[in-house]
């Protein structure tokens, strides 16, 4: 009886860690494949850190705390808002509908980010 006891408890462990990796994002630094300048970081306590600097004068950082919803990771740092549409556990794509960006901030609907190397 015991033995069934931990094997259930293991078990069930297992499948409520599963779920929390499937339908979140992972934790990490995404870049644009092609523009280092452009990248995120997501991190397990729900903050975000942001970055766009083409240009010295076109600079944007941007923090504060993110959640996952209906697919889409929302940014918000309080004022703006960066909406992310997860493509897979490594990958995000930047959304235009439901964002709201900083001045400055030029990224294309549909551009995406890839985790770095874990």
């Amino acid at each position: 009886m015991r033995k069934i006891l931990v094997i259930s408890l293991v078990l069930l462990m297992l499948l409520s860690v599963a779920s929390c990796a499937s339908n979140g994002v992972s934790e990490g630094f995404y870049q644009h494949k092609y523009a280092s300048y452009v990248w995120v970081s997501f991190e397990a306590d729900g903050f975000f850190a942001c970055n766009y600097r083409e240009k010295m004068i076109d600079a944007v950082d941007m923090s504060g705390t993110y959640t996952v919803q209906d697919g889409k990771v929302i940014c918000t740092d309080g004022e703006s808002t960066l909406v992310f549409e997860i493509v897979d556990n490594d990958t995000v794509r930047y959304v235009e509908e439901g964002s709201k960006p900083p001045y400055a901030f030029y990224l294309d609907n549909g551009t995406e980010l890839t985790i770095k190397a874990k």
